[in-house]
């Protein structure tokens, strides 16, 4: 009950009052200007200017200001941000500048307020796409040394695209990455770094500049050293003086040695080509100074030469070193003297035994550079002379030893001309068979085995030409000749020597039909021998004739050449098969036959046929028979008559003839039988006209 009375009294106070009220507002309604915003871009970037085209209904008071606000990313004007404001009273653009650093959205609303009358205006109708700017932050030393590299980075995203510029330093590296090197300069004391990061999706770029503060670094540089130097040198180099910071050396090229300080580098070279000595220095501030001493290394040539460095004393030696192009050379020699000098090469005349040096500096000539050899020599004494004792005049093909006198111990060479060394060759006693006729020469080398001296001896040697050997026509021969003194060969008193030969003496009987050798050898005054061989051919004898008599006389089996023999004596003229009765003087006799074939050969003397006794005449005597040295024939005549003996051998041969003359007394006639041999021989005496034969025996 109460309650209702509470609402009854309100009605009846309120409700007229709310009328008066809205009455009054819809006045003000009709009496209030409105914004309206045009329409914008869809999208901005974080940072960009934005133009708010906006239209009023009416004018505003004279001091109104315009001011546009964004909304957050969701659309909501809680908290709005003012980007912009125009003073005016009318409708009018605003020259809006939306924050780097709003969030990225799709759903940002713009709304203008007025400020009199304070009206709010709707929104703009339409979400706009705000994308936020890239991240600026550089990361990187804001106060860095002077002369030195430092590294700058921001973040790195594949959307960005960079783009850096730098006052008071350089860029090492590519300035449109997201990192960059910058070495700083010397001239500023501060410098500027300035990023342009640009989102390439939608082309929304930041810029940001950063200032450096440049340290100094300290004072570094090397005032002192060489530019140029050798393999292997030791060179000094010196930094100018400082007493605060200390120095840090290093080498390319070289070694640094351990008794550098911090004012001095002393380097060891060590590599061919572009080397550099660097200075660094730190001071408080981490800044380090740098400086850096460029040194080019030459070659070193090696020094170096051959030669004996044991020599022998007097001789003269020869001393090379290595040729190489622009060298120079310089030879130092003690113990000897430079006798010939050309460069590279030396020939040094030695003195007495002891010991002495070379010593070879070689340079080249565009560097300087150079190297040093030093070799000890040791003078030895010398090799005496000596000579070769042996023969100087020789037979060709003749064994001749050669020998030397000598205590030094040496090595010993031979060696011969025109002949052949026989057995060792390295003796003190040589064998050497010369070769043909004309020069020779033995050579003997000594070989000092401590110094490698040399010691030499030649003997020349006269090879006599062999005697010369001709060979006369050479006789034929049958079995049954004799004994032949052999001297178909020239020059004669030489030796013949084969099968049935004793001193010179050939009997073909001993060594049978055919052919044999014969060597004959000469040796002349000299000793020297030549020989020579033949072939002599030995015939074999006919076969024994047959002999046979009949009513005519003889006859044989051989048709001819047939020698017949009546009391030894041989029938002249008639060589055929048959001997008439009428050719025998004599009425008492033996006859027989011997054949001679074609080669000369005569066969044993056929079957002996006596007719009659054979006796010896009263008045002729033999005497002794048989005998031995000599035959006395004994001759009682009475008148001078001249009488001829004559001696024959079985065979019909002529031995001896003896012509002497008898007187009308008894005559004995002696005849020499000394060089007889035992046998039957046949006696022919012819007494004027008369004709007696007689046969002895020879037995010694």
């Amino acid at each position: 009950m109460k309650n209702t009375l509470f609402l009854i009294l309100i009605t009846i106070i309120f409700i007229p009052l709310f009328a008066k009220i809205n009455a009054e507002h819809q006045k003000n309604l009709l009496d209030t200007p409105t914004i309206t915003i045009l329409p914008l871009e869809n999208s901005y970037c974080a940072g960009s200017s934005m133009i708010i085209s906006f239209q009023v209904s009416s004018d505003f008071e004279q001091d109104n200001i315009f001011i546009a606000e964004l909304s957050d990313e969701n659309g909501n004007f809680n908290n709005p941000l003012e980007i912009g404001t125009l003073n005016s009273n009318t409708s009018g653009i605003i020259q809006a500048k939306l924050p780097k650093s709003l969030t990225e959205g799709n759903a940002y609303r713009v709304r203008i307020k007025a400020t009199n009358p304070q009206i709010i205006s709707e929104d703009n109708g339409t979400d706009t796409y705000i994308f936020e700017l890239p991240d600026m932050t550089i990361n990187g030393e804001l106060e860095p040394c002077k002369q030195m590299i430092y590294t700058y980075s921001t973040t790195q995203n594949l959307k960005y695209s960079y783009l850096w510029s730098v006052n008071g330093g350089y860029f090492i590296t590519d300035s449109t990455k997201s990192n960059v090197q910058i070495e700083w300069g010397t001239s500023q004391e501060y410098g500027y770094l300035t990023l342009i990061k640009t989102n390439i999706l939608n082309a929304c770029s930041d810029t940001t500049t950063v200032q450096i503060a440049l340290k100094s670094a300290p004072l570094t540089q090397i005032i002192a050293g060489q530019s140029k130097a050798c393999i292997a040198e030791i060179a000094e180099y010196t930094a100018a003086s400082s007493s605060v910071v200390p120095s840090n050396w290093n080498v390319y090229g070289g070694s640094l040695l351990p008794n550098s300080n911090n004012n001095t580098a002393y380097v060891l070279w060590t590599q061919l080509g572009k080397g550099w000595v660097e200075l660094t220095k730190t001071n408080q501030f981490g800044c380090i100074g740098k400086d850096t001493f460029f040194v080019q290394i030459y070659p070193v040539p090696y020094a170096t030469f051959t030669g004996p460095q044991t020599v022998v004393e007097n001789s003269s030696t020869a001393y090379k070193a290595n040729s190489e192009e622009n060298l120079r050379f310089h030879w130092n020699v003690t113990g000897g003297n430079i006798t010939q000098e050309h460069g590279d090469s030396i020939i040094v005349k030695w003195g007495k035994k002891g010991s002495g040096k070379i010593s070879l500096i070689e340079t080249y000539i565009g560097s300087g550079c150079s190297d040093t050899i030093e070799k000890n020599i040791t003078i030895l004494e010398a090799l005496p002379d000596f000579q070769i004792t042996g023969k100087k005049e020789v037979c060709p093909f003749s064994l001749q030893n050669y020998s030397i006198e000598l205590t030094y111990n040496v090595i010993i060479k031979w060696t011969a001309q025109n002949g052949n060394i026989i057995g060792p060759d390295n003796d003190y006693t040589v064998t050497i068979n010369w070769q043909q006729p004309g020069n020779g020469s033995v050579h003997c080398q000594l070989i000092s085995i401590q110094s490698s001296d040399t010691s030499n001896s030649e003997l020349l040697i006269k090879i006599r030409d062999l005697p010369n050997i001709t060979i006369n026509e050479i006789p034929k021969f049958c079995l049954n000749d004799g004994p032949y003194e052999l001297n178909f060969a020239k020059p004669q008193g030489g030796t013949y020597q084969g099968k049935g030969i004793e001193n010179n003496i050939f009997y073909p009987e001993n060594v049978g039909s055919g052919k044999h050798t014969i060597t004959y050898t000469y040796t002349d005054n000299f000793g020297c021998s030549n020989s020579q061989t033949v072939q002599i051919e030995i015939f074999p004898n006919p076969t024994k004739p047959e002999l046979n008599t009949d009513e005519y006389g003889f006859y044989t089996n051989y048709e001819n050449g047939n020698i017949w023999y009546v009391n030894g004596i041989p029938v002249e003229g008639n060589s055929s098969n048959r001997l008439h009765w009428s050719e025998i003087k004599s009425s008492t006799c033996t006859v027989w036959v011997v054949h001679v074939d074609s080669n000369g050969c005569k066969s044993p003397q056929s079957n002996q046929i006596e007719v009659g006794v054979n006796e010896f005449n009263d008045e002729i005597y033999f005497f002794p028979n048989p005998t031995q040295d000599y035959l006395i024939i004994s001759i009682k005549n009475n008148k001078n008559i001249n009488a001829t003996a004559t001696i024959y051998d079985v065979f019909g041969n002529k031995l001896k003839s003896v012509f002497l003359t008898t007187f009308n007394n008894t005559n004995d006639i002696i005849i020499d039988l000394n060089n007889f041999g035992n046998n039957i021989y046949f006696i022919k005496l012819i007494l004027g006209d008369n004709i007696i034969i007689g046969k002895f025996m020879v037995n010694k």
